[in-house]
């Protein structure tokens, strides 16, 4: 059976059309993107799906996975002159067409569509149109054609209907009114007894009542004018209608055939680019495949060398390509745009940051930069204690709690390491909510706060998002129509070591803040991390060449007796020298949850194959806690990741902190 063009492959061919036939063989053309279940978990997905059920009291379900039994079980339930259908499919079998729609509303020949996404929207601020009207934004686009493809293929199927399109989104405006609202929606995945696929569903459990759904926390959208406008005057990048573009991709589909591709600015969000190092046989890597149809660069070159898409927030890269430059050393540095920069604290501008990354590229250079003299001025100013803090946070589209809105923002963990004048190091302090419900937010600045204590000194992080987080909790003790206890205590801590936002600078901080990625961007560059600046790629490119951290790290000292003390590590080597003269990931040494053979199996659904390695992951993780129903020993596991995880993030940032120190003191 030839595979039909689904709303999703629509999706996939309108990012790329190439994308469809390297999606078809997830087994030859790995991707980087999440599972289906995890990228849905995090985006909250299935629970806004099933509170669109909620409201739409009466409607039935197409449950089963198999396309034929779904078409046909559709069609058996809109026999009836009034009914609302959840997972309607509807297909065009001549035109090899099939759409699943979240929900379906049928009375006599009038059909309601109602497309339900995750997506939040602002009833003041929102509008699919530009400013003139006369265009769709590019944030709302996919959405659109989403809801565009679907009624397409319903109008076909159904030529006699009256159809009128809508988008169900999450209402940024609105406040939830019942507490534990979003524990009434449990994730599951099961197998599908008919097709054996896995079913990614939420399953409905007792709480509030549907009459109780939290206020307006959704919000149904018309969007019959938009889609108007894309099925009769909208143009792609290459001009081609709506019709052509359905019909050109049911047939890439219909004949499993691969399009040509059309490179780009966009390959630079090309999920099938993995780590060619990491390949298993007879995988390959899909941007290889690309680049390889369309340049003249050797497949060595492209999968060992730094591409055009791997400078450092780079715009231009699309141009770039037009001009037949594909590897970062061909870039003419010279040629780059150079803004005047305005910047007060002396160091490295974007351009010239550029032209370092482009000109050791085409040297073949692998020495790392380091500004000794402004990083040295830099370190001789702070006040110790150093205090290294890693935040992680979650933002959920259905409030755990009644007062809450959608979306805002939720603070679950932290972890805090204390660096001495005399480079003493110790894990302070952390903070894990793994409590299902509630709002940790003000729990959290308790913690932080008994954890730095009365020690004064400097707030070290890595990029902005720990200082945004603490003027966010501020912002909530002060907006709380329910105010904490101790509202005013909290709000003077934070503001003693938070700076607040310049457009609204009410509060002076008392204490000293450095951000340690501002730090790398203006100071130093290794090539070894290829472009990116985050402590994940810091840290593994400063340790092939640091002296300090190998003789610091190459023992068995952090969370040993008389070494560095650990809250959740024992006797731990993070330097380790492999035998092709590299040095091990230290976040690759967190490995598996459990170390029993047995529990491999839990271990990796629970996590997958990669365990908990960046902060996407570790929300997730958090989130499954809150929207699964596991055992004592799964949440127990996942928590234990999570405090190991954050913890390396703070020992991440004083490693490198140490590293710069030892070079600049040469």
């Amino acid at each position: 059976m030839s595979r039909r063009l689904t709303t999703s492959r629509f999706k996939l061919g309108c990012e790329c059309p190439t994308k469809l036939f390297y999606a078809s063989r997830p087994r030859q053309y790995p991707s980087t993107k999440d599972s289906p279940f995890l990228e849905a978990l995090a985006q909250g997905g299935y629970q806004v799906g099933a509170l669109a059920r909620l409201m739409h009291p009466g409607g039935v379900e197409v449950e089963t996975l198999d396309e034929e039994r779904a078409l046909q079980e559709t069609a058996r339930h809109l026999g009836r002159p009034e009914v609302t259908v959840f997972e309607a499919a509807i297909g065009v079998p001549d035109a090899n067409l099939l759409v699943r729609v979240d929900v379906l509303k049928k009375k006599d020949a009038r059909f309601e569509l109602i497309e339900v996404k995750a997506k939040s929207w602002d009833p003041a601020k929102d509008s699919f149109r530009n400013k003139k009207g006369t265009e769709l934004k590019a944030e709302w686009l996919p959405y659109l054609l989403d809801v565009a493809f679907q009624a397409w293929v319903l109008k076909r199927a159904r030529p006699d209907a009256v159809v009128s399109c809508h988008l169900m989104l999450v209402n940024k405006a609105a406040t939830c009114t019942v507490d534990g609202l979003h524990q009434r929606f449990l994730a599951r995945k099961s197998k599908d007894a008919e097709t054996g696929m896995v079913r990614l569903h939420c399953e409905l459990r007792p709480g509030p009542v549907p009459a109780s759904r939290g206020g307006d926390l959704l919000i149904t959208l018309c969007v019959d004018a938009e889609v108007r406008y894309l099925h009769e005057d909208w143009r792609d990048d290459e001009q081609r209608s709506f019709a052509q573009m359905v019909g050109d991709f049911a047939s890439v589909c219909a004949r499993d055939q691969r399009v040509p591709p059309n490179l780009g600015a966009r390959c630079k969000s090309c999920e099938f680019r993995p780590d060619s190092a990491g390949l298993l046989p007879g995988q390959a890597n899909g941007l290889v495949e690309c680049w390889l149809e369309r340049s003249q660069c050797s497949r060595k070159d492209l999968e060992t060398e730094p591409l055009v898409l791997d400078l450092w927030n780079y715009r231009g890269a699309g141009e770039q390509i037009d001009q037949g430059v594909f590897l970062l050393r061909d870039v003419d540095a010279d040629r780059l745009q150079r803004p005047a920069d305005k910047e007060a604290d002396p160091g490295l501008s974007r351009a010239a940051r550029q032209a370092l990354q482009i000109r050791k590229a085409c040297d073949g250079d692998a020495v790392a930069f380091l500004d000794a003299v402004e990083l040295q001025r830099k370190i001789d100013a702070l006040v110790y204690p150093l205090h290294f803090v890693d935040f992680e946070t979650a933002t959920v589209a259905i409030p755990f709690a009644a007062d809450r809105r959608p979306y805002e923002l939720i603070a679950f963990q932290f972890s805090h390491h204390v660096m001495h004048e005399d480079g003493r190091v110790v894990h302070q302090g952390q903070y894990l909510d793994a409590e299902r419900g509630g709002f940790p937010n003000y729990r959290f600045v308790r913690e932080l706060m008994a954890s730095l204590g009365s020690m004064g000194g400097t707030f070290v992080h890595f990029a902005a998002h720990e200082n945004t987080v603490m003027c966010q909790i501020r912002r909530q003790l002060l907006d709380d129509p329910l105010p904490a206890p101790d509202r005013e205590r909290l709000v003077e801590f934070l503001q003693a070591w938070a700076t607040p936002p310049s457009e609204t600078a009410t509060w002076q901080p008392k204490h000293e803040r450095v951000d340690l990625h501002d730090w790398i961007l203006r100071h130093f560059y290794d090539p070894a991390m290829r472009g990116s600046n985050s402590i994940k790629a810091v840290l593994p490119a400063v340790m092939h060449s640091s002296k300090i951290l190998e003789q610091r790290y190459g023992q068995r000292i952090y969370g040993a007796r008389g070494g560095i003390p650990s809250s959740n590590f024992q006797d731990m080597q993070w330097f380790d020298r492999e035998a092709n003269g590299g040095v091990r990931n230290p976040y690759e040494s967190l490995g598996p949850v459990f170390s029993d053979e047995a529990e491999i199996g839990f271990t990796q659904r629970l996590f997958g194959d990669e365990g908990i390695h960046e902060g996407g992951a570790a929300m997730t993780a958090y989130l499954r806690m809150q929207f699964e129903d596991m055992t004592d020993l799964e949440r127990a596991a996942i928590r234990a990741a999570l405090l190991r995880y954050c913890e390396l993030d703070t020992l991440a940032m004083v490693m490198v902190f140490e590293h710069l120190k030892s070079e600049v003191g040469k």
